[in-house]
């Protein structure tokens, strides 16, 4: 039968305190680095929100139908029925336009 063996350690007063100044230094850093990313997350949601705000007083209406020389390099936006063809292998309903020169 084999024998059992039981350590039993103390952790000493000043060990303890320096565990705990550990810990809550560690707490610290994730507090400061969740404030760092939070104002990274805004700041990009700011720069987004005003590209969005530009490009809806730049953006012009055109008819699908027909093409406008004068809309070429402008933000406009189109509404038409795309045939079916290009729905076939698409599991979204988004159409992109590729212009090739």
């Amino acid at each position: 039968m084999a024998d059992r063996v039981s350590v039993t350690t103390r952790t000493g007063y000043g060990e303890r305190v320096g565990n705990s100044f550990k810990k809550i230094f560690g707490g610290l850093l994730f507090v400061i680095g969740s404030i760092v990313l939070l104002a990274r997350n805004e700041n990009h949601f700011v720069v987004t929100k005003a590209g969005l705000n530009e490009g809806e007083k730049l953006v012009q209406d055109a008819d699908a139908q027909q093409l406008n020389p004068e809309l070429d390099g402008k933000l406009v936006h189109i509404q038409g029925v795309t045939p079916a063809l290009l729905h076939h292998h698409s599991k979204i309903q988004d159409l992109e336009l590729r212009r090739m020169i």
